[in-house]
């Protein structure tokens, strides 16, 4: 319930984009199958809502 809570307040003060130089589509969001499956590291850029 915490990290939905912690999520959800991330989400409503922050806009979330790539990085300059990448568009969405060149974004792979299919997850890594290791012991658990998690996804791929990247870069984004938080930038605060007025």
């Amino acid at each position: 319930m915490e990290l939905f809570l912690f999520i959800t307040g991330l989400l409503q003060k922050f806009t979330f984009t790539p990085p300059p130089g990448v568009s969405t589509d060149d974004l792979d969001l299919t997850p890594e199958v290791v012991f658990t499956m998690r996804t791929k590291s990247y870069q984004v850029c938080a930038t605060p809502r007025n």
